[in-house]
């Protein structure tokens, strides 16, 4: 189980997803998962990671390149 899937299954919605998706959940299908919840919250997840790049621990990158300062 990746960190993205460990994240989701630690969700409260998990047990509703299981319910509606069932064990076919987290599958994935030509580089993609097959459920659509699934696949754009593994791109917001993505993009979230991509845009908080720590600096030198001084700041974070935005993703326009500029520097927030923590």
């Amino acid at each position: 189980m990746s960190d993205f899937e460990k994240i989701i299954a630690s969700l409260p919605e998990y047990k509703t997803l299981i319910y509606q998706h069932g064990e076919r959940l987290f599958i994935r299908r030509d580089g993609e998962y097959e459920i659509l919840a699934i696949r754009l919250a593994y791109r917001i997840h993505c993009m979230a990671i991509m845009t908080s790049i720590v600096v030198d621990g001084d700041g974070v990158l935005r993703p326009d390149g500029s520097l927030l300062n923590k």
